[in-house]
């Protein structure tokens, strides 16, 4: 879209699904908050896209406004750590660099979500039976991948 403006050294931070709480597609607060922690450490300030009804996640901003808004917030951002979400797409559909945190335990006959994520070649999925199952090791890993590519 016309008139965004890259703000350097952000993330959007979107891991809350519709389910939350108890979703296993969202990830627990505990990990957003290791999440939040690495990426301060690197220097990064956090805008947290999430529903007004979910908690706001410590040392983000948090984004409040129209889905509209928080989508455009989105694509100003290096890049996006999120769950299986509406979020996921709309970075997809601009080719916006983003962590996807994904969760095959809803429809656990398939065993992968391979066949839901949207296709964008600057995304890289991880999946587990729930979202919160992913290793926080392996998170890092593909945020420190996201920052070389986005540096």
């Amino acid at each position: 879209p016309k008139n965004i403006v890259k703000e350097p050294k952000t993330v959007a931070l979107h891991l809350f699904s519709s389910k939350w709480p108890g979703g296993i597609r969202s990830v627990n607060i505990q990990k957003q908050n290791f999440i939040v922690n690495y990426l301060r450490k690197k220097g990064y300030k956090i805008y947290q896209i999430s529903g007004p009804d979910q908690p706001h996640i410590k040392n983000t901003t948090f984004v409040k406004g129209t889905y509209f808004e928080s989508c455009m917030k989105v694509l100003t951002t290096d890049f996006l750590i999120t769950c299986d979400s509406g979020m996921a797409w709309v970075a997809a559909a601009y080719k916006h660099p983003m962590v996807g945190l994904y969760s095959w335990g809803y429809n656990p006959q398939v065993g992968t979500t391979k066949n839901w994520q949207p296709v964008n070649e600057n995304a890289v999925f991880i999946e587990d039976f729930s979202a919160n199952n992913i290793q926080i090791s392996e998170i890092f890993k593909h945020i420190n991948t996201k920052i070389k590519e986005t540096s």
